[in-house]
């Protein structure tokens, strides 16, 4: 792609990607392609096919040579230039078929397709606390509305399926907040910060050696939703998970540490559409995602499950200690079941890689910060916001 990829989706026909990049840009391209190799031009019409690559590019030749370069600096600025030569340059576009759909003015976050009342939208968020509702595919430079209420970065959108008109956003702020996409408006938010407050004071002595932590940043990684049919009554769950920042107090000296919450968040979609806290699922390492997956046991009967991943190298809530027991095998994976809107845990899934396991000396650095990059999309003092 053209910039790095920081959020997918794909249309419910199965045929197309969409796809978000962390310039705000919003391309789509083709998940199956034509005999031709390119859209279904019933699908996509007049799509532009990218020129074929060329070699036309001219060598690189130094301007300087051994007899013209005397000092011993400048000869090995020499011999780094000579091996520059003829070196292929980086592709700047891909070589396969694909359109820009939309674009932002800031980095994007998160993108949600949705089709209401037989029209399709498309709905993105970015680092400059905008969420945009914007037209289908063939529309898409349609801007319906916008939804505008956070005071921090967006990074998670989720749509209940069976809800189509409503929206569940997530990010910087201490809140969650659900909106009416349709219309823009804000019909509820709910406090997610005293949630992990609860989760962090109990985990403060453990894994920060007993010194004082205060929960200070929400940064939400990650919202879900299953739909549950309890007696015969529909009831849909929302399932949140959340990173954030701490400040880490002594006697002598005060400091911050990215954090991971080592729980999930579960709430009730209320019929009058507010979040009602349900239940608060502590895990035994740093949630890094999470998914739904459905099981048929009978012609009649549906089991819902949450699959979550979980960070086994770091102390629970830290993405910098190592945990204690790092000898002893962690599960990666844990299986949850829905049982009266609950989780109940019924799986661990244990590693088969006998003992080849990443360790925690083979964490540090882009690693760590490819899991754990929430927290770099807040703002800091005297940066500027994109409409600005």
């Amino acid at each position: 792609m053209p910039k790095r990829t920081c959020a997918l989706a794909v249309t419910e026909d199965g045929s197309t990607i969409i796809a978000a990049d962390k310039f705000g840009d919003v391309y789509f391209l083709p998940l199956l392609v034509t005999e031709k190799g390119g859209f279904n031009p019933s699908i996509v019409p007049e799509i532009v096919t990218p020129p074929p690559e060329t070699n036309s590019q001219k060598a690189f030749v130094p301007a300087a040579n051994d007899l013209t370069v005397h000092s011993q600096r400048n000869r090995k600025a020499l011999e780094n230039q000579k091996r520059q030569i003829n070196k292929q340059s980086e592709k700047s576009e891909p070589r396969f078929e694909h359109k820009l759909l939309l674009g932002h003015v800031s980095m994007l976050t998160d993108i949600a397709l949705v089709t209401h009342q037989e029209r399709q939208y498309i709905i993105t968020a970015d680092r400059d606390e905008h969420i945009r509702v914007s037209r289908g595919i063939h529309q898409a430079h349609i801007i319906e509305t916008f939804c505008l209420g956070h005071a921090e970065f967006v990074s998670k959108l989720c749509i209940p399926a069976e809800r189509s008109n409503l929206l569940i956003s997530g990010g910087g702020d201490d809140d969650l907040f659900l909106w009416n996409w349709v219309s823009g408006l804000l019909l509820s938010r709910v406090n997610l910060k005293r949630h992990i407050d609860t989760v962090l004071s109990r985990l403060a002595g453990e894994t920060w050696s007993n010194k004082q932590a205060v929960h200070k940043r929400v940064a939400v990684s990650g919202i879900s939703h299953v739909r549950l049919n309890k007696d015969g009554v529909a009831e849909d769950i929302i399932i949140v998970s959340s990173e954030g920042l701490v400040s880490i107090s002594t006697f002598q000296n005060c400091q911050t540490d990215i954090c991971s919450i080592p729980a999930l968040f579960t709430f009730l979609l209320t019929g009058d559409n507010a979040l009602q806290h349900i239940q608060t699922v502590t895990l035994p390492g740093n949630a890094l995602s999470h998914i739904i997956h459905d099981s048929r046991t009978s012609a009649m009967e549906l089991k819902r499950f949450l699959i979550v991943s979980v960070d086994s190298i770091h102390k629970p809530g830290s993405t910098t200690a190592a945990r204690d027991d790092a000898t002893k095998e962690t599960s990666p994976l844990y299986m949850y079941e829905f049982q009266d809107q609950l989780l109940k845990s019924i799986i661990t899934f244990h590693s088969s890689d006998e003992g080849e396991g990443l360790r925690m000396e083979e964490t540090s650095g882009n690693f760590t910060n490819l899991l754990y990059n929430l927290e770099a999309l807040r703002k800091k003092d005297g940066d500027t916001r994109g409409d600005d």
